[in-house]
């Protein structure tokens, strides 16, 4: 995740949220990123 910076949260759900990210090296260059949850 050093990659990248987080911009905003797009969505939610029960598995994970989606980012929207950009690449620190080229900042035009966007991404979505899903982050899951931990597992407890």
């Amino acid at each position: 995740m050093e990659k990248y910076k987080i911009v905003k949260q797009l969505g939610d759900g029960t598995y994970g949220s989606v980012l929207l990210g950009q690449v620190k090296d080229s900042p035009q260059e966007k991404v979505a990123i899903k982050r899951m949850k931990k597992k407890y």
